[in-house]
């Protein structure tokens, strides 16, 4: 489904994502400090991390490692 929104005046595609509960409680409370909707500063975040060409660097570390170093 896509929309027409006026926050970006771009259209817009409904997903569903999984997100954890801490990251949606975190925008949420940002959300209140802003008065802008979660969704929105969701939106916003992605968007400036794509504009951004930002990369995560996802590194994994064996359990072994992991253990050894507590």
């Amino acid at each position: 489904m896509l929309g027409f929104s006026c926050e970006s005046s771009k259209l817009k595609k409904s997903v569903t994502i999984r997100l954890g509960e801490d990251v949606v409680g975190h925008f949420k409370e940002m959300s209140e400090g802003t008065g802008v909707p979660y969704q929105s500063l969701i939106n916003l975040y992605l968007r400036d991390c794509a504009r951004q060409h930002r990369t995560i660097d996802i590194s994994w570390q064996s359990n072994s490692k992991a253990i050894s170093s507590q």
